[in-house]
């Protein structure tokens, strides 16, 4: 790869105006990113750079919208979350109907979603600006694959602002319209969660047996869900077991209290 950057660049040096110009740069990006990939991280900052000089000089290119997404993709890597998140949302506006637009608004969020902030109003900004990218995700593109990626990861902006009460509606819609997605079975056990932490113990006990209904072990096996979520079945039986604990306790308790008042 290093031998045929140098090669095209001799191309682009002496032909500059000729159209194997132009080939040569988006190999010279392609190149970088494909050392990148195979472990160069070394060289992303100079993917990122060759991708947008294809772009930023070949503007209507058919290829300057792969150019986009490569590069912001390339500080993406780099943990430039900032331009990162600035170039995925470029790609959707100059390219609204390519195959990468809704993906750009969505990783234009999560980059946003990712910055590391000190100080309440600062974290709060970031959830909110990640949020702006997710709804315009799925008020722009509603069938697109990512509507459940947004969603999901606006109920826990919503969390992580202390709005819990306003994320449970957007993990029951997920669990409605997206169950046989990914994130169907992690929404269905983050309420019973939900409800746990608030002691809230009947409606916890009623989600995790919902979970269970719609997610059983075998199913969670299925190549569209994520390895991780596989335990998920496992760990709702044992919590639906310290919830029958916890109610036969109460009940006991109750029964004492009767006892003592005759």
């Amino acid at each position: 790869f290093t031998r045929a950057i140098a090669t095209y660049q001799k191309i682009i040096d002496a032909y500059p105006q000729i159209a194997w110009a132009r080939n040569a740069q988006f190999q010279i990006a392609i190149c970088y990113n494909k050392l990148s990939q195979s472990g160069h991280l070394e060289v992303l900052p100079a993917t990122s750079q060759a991708f947008e000089k294809y772009y930023t000089t070949y503007p209507d290119d058919e290829r300057a919208v792969h150019a986009y997404y490569y590069d912001a993709w390339a500080r993406y890597r780099l943990g430039k979350w900032v331009d990162a998140s600035s170039v995925f949302a470029e790609l959707t506006r100059v390219h609204p109907t390519s195959r990468y637009a809704a993906e750009g608004l969505f990783r234009a969020g999560d980059a946003i979603f990712n910055m590391r902030m000190s100080g309440s109003e600062a974290r709060e900004k970031k959830y909110l600006d990640a949020m702006a990218y997710y709804d315009q995700m799925v008020a722009q593109y509603p069938r697109s694959d990512y509507v459940d990626d947004a969603l999901y990861n606006t109920a826990w902006c919503l969390i992580n602002m202390d709005r819990s009460s306003e994320a449970i509606p957007v993990f029951e819609r997920i669990v409605v319209e997206y169950a046989e997605g990914r994130y169907g079975p992690r929404s269905q056990f983050t309420l019973g969660d939900y409800y746990y932490g608030l002691k809230d113990y009947d409606n916890a006990t009623a989600s995790y047996e919902r979970f269970l209904e719609l997610f059983p072990a075998e199913m969670l096996s299925g190549k569209q869900y994520d390895p991780k979520d596989r335990g998920l079945a496992r760990k709702a039986v044992v919590l639906l077991g310290h919830l029958a604990e916890i109610d036969a306790y109460n009940r006991y308790a109750q029964g004492e209290t009767l006892v003592d008042s005759k």
